[in-house]
């Protein structure tokens, strides 16, 4: 259950944490699952012996948020089908190797060079108004009109003669980043009515950004504009290390059901089972998506320079 502490504003939050010395990690039960900087296919699988013969079965978490009861595995490259289930039932999945070594090392320099070139500012916050605390969030980010940058691409065929190194660079990751929207439109029928990406650097020196939520419940209950459906995170931090901090930190309740009980072997443990925290590291070429009204999250203190770019998914 919240407690009275998740229902505050950000900034009052964190003013009551400082005063009494200590942080939003230290308020965490026990210690959270962790996802590790390794390389390799999906780290979140389906309980042993999940098939599409069960899936009509399971009890999802989120219910009503991705309504998809088939797949169809024929429109599906870099995703599996145990993405989608791990995606629908338990709000998040985590996957590595959208691109490779060389095409990431791109991404990431591209990315260094617009916060040198000081196309990246400092991140604010919406609510009645405006603000800024990097106490509260301290990445500097960039909105990006990829319609406009694929579409120049698209006329010369071959990009455009002269064009910068972040022309380049974004486009080496928003073409694939478009592709898993496309993925997602055509195995499970997602109705996607509008896509927006950033481009982010968290500087290092303990940059941070606290507990929320991308897509808070509306003020008018009446508003039917598209929003925040899914949220898709691509990482470009070549040797990334557990010192480095920086971890991605998942916020949801590992909620017993039958087929818990059927399974030979638990993958939580009870402390994650406790603290149902899932700690992500941000490492090179890893591909994080979570449903946007969904799942609390946070990104840790960060000891250097921190490169992601995210793609939000409205419906």
């Amino acid at each position: 259950q919240p407690s009275a502490m998740d229902s505050l504003p950000p900034n009052l939050k964190l003013k009551i944490l400082d005063a009494l010395q200590i942080t939003s990690d230290q308020a965490v039960s026990s210690v959270p699952k962790a996802i590790p900087p390794t390389s390799g296919e999906a780290q979140c699988s389906l309980p042993e012996g999940r098939d599409d013969a069960d899936k009509k079965g399971t009890k999802t978490k989120h219910p009503g948020v991705l309504q998809f009861r088939n797949i169809d595995e024929s429109k599906l490259r870099f995703l599996a089908k145990a993405d989608l289930w791990q995606l629908r039932d338990e709000g998040y999945v985590v996957k590595d190797g959208l691109l490779g070594g060389k095409k990431v090392e791109f991404v990431r320099d591209t990315i260094l060079c617009m916060e040198k070139k000081g196309i990246l500012k400092p991140a604010g916050m919406k609510g009645t108004t405006s603000w800024r605390n990097t106490k509260i969030r301290g990445d500097k980010m960039a909105w990006v009109d990829w319609v406009s940058l694929l579409g120049r691409h698209h006329v010369s065929g071959q990009g455009i003669k002269g064009e910068t190194q972040e022309d380049a660079g974004l486009r080496e990751i928003i073409v694939p980043l478009l592709e898993l929207r496309d993925e997602l439109v055509g195995s499970i029928g997602f109705k996607c009515k509008r896509v927006s990406i950033q481009v982010a650097v968290y500087p290092g020196n303990g940059t941070r950004y606290i507990k929320h939520l991308d897509a808070p419940p509306p003020a008018d209950p009446d508003d039917t504009r598209p929003r925040r459906t899914i949220t898709v995170l691509f990482y470009a931090n070549a040797g990334w290390k557990r010192e480095d901090g920086g971890e991605l930190r998942l916020y949801g309740s590992h909620e017993k059901t039958t087929e818990d009980t059927d399974r030979k072997e638990d993958t939580m443990s009870p402390g994650d089972q406790k603290s149902g925290c899932v700690d992500v590291a941000p490492v090179a070429d890893r591909v994080v998506m979570f449903l946007s009204s969904q799942v609390e999250h946070e990104v840790l203190a960060t000891a250097r320079p921190r490169c992601a770019i995210t793609m939000w998914l409205y419906s």
